[in-house]
């Protein structure tokens, strides 16, 4: 499925360039005070883990206490943004990105061993904060970095059963995005761009921490 999305997402970019659509903005077409929209959608990597290390103490006697947990693979990753241009070619919108991904087996690790094959996690990342966008005409791409307010979670199934679930708001992370975008009308454009998401989730009351890292692929229509 995540395949297909990719190659329905690079034919899509590819048919202004066979139709002859214009390439490129002409200089001084992001303008200050025009409304700014982008939503995307792709295909990417990612590793999301629990871990922590402390100590369990139980009628005075103490032991150590380790629960490492992490998951990776494929992730589809979702993106909208929304503001205004504050100056020609520089953008500053609100951004809500999610990332999604489940995996099996031994892309599931429980204290660095592989999990069996019947081990299903779904896990999930997600942030919200401020960003700036800022377009190199008239080539018409963009670099963009937001800095969010972060969540993310994870639910393990064994046989269809839940053994293991956890969420982790009140985190900090942010992305950076690279693309490019093809003009088809005076407001609307294709684009496509290369994302990094990462974040940072403390963990409550046992002296860890909940990371992610995802890397993807990205198809985007942006109205500006």
């Amino acid at each position: 499925m995540a395949t297909g999305r990719l190659i329905a997402c690079l034919v899509g970019f590819g048919l202004p360039l066979a139709s002859g659509v214009t390439l490129a903005h002409a200089d001084g077409e992001h303008l200050k005070g025009r409304f700014y929209l982008n939503l995307r959608s792709g295909v990417g990597y990612g590793a999301l883990a629990h871990e922590t290390g402390d100590e369990l103490c139980l009628l005075g006697d103490c032991v150590d206490f380790t629960f490492d947990f992490e998951v990776r693979g494929m992730a589809v990753p979702i993106g909208v943004s929304v503001g205004g241009t504050l100056a020609e070619n520089l953008v500053f919108y609100g951004d809500f990105s999610f990332w999604f991904m489940v995996a099996e087996g031994d892309a599931v690790e429980i204290n660095g061993e592989g999990a069996p094959d019947d081990v299903t996690a779904i896990a999930h990342a997600l942030g919200v904060g401020p960003g700036l966008a800022y377009y190199f005409t008239p080539a018409n791409i963009y670099v963009a970095g937001t800095i969010a307010i972060t969540a993310i979670g994870a639910e393990v199934e064994e046989n269809h059963e839940r053994v293991f679930e956890f969420n982790a708001g009140r985190g900090i992370g942010g992305s950076v995005r690279v693309g490019k975008e093809w003009r088809l009308s005076k407001r609307w454009g294709l684009g496509a761009a290369a994302e990094a998401f990462v974040t940072s989730n403390p963990s409550t009351g046992d002296g860890g921490r909940r990371t992610s890292k995802f890397f993807g692929l990205l198809c985007s229509a942006t109205l500006n």
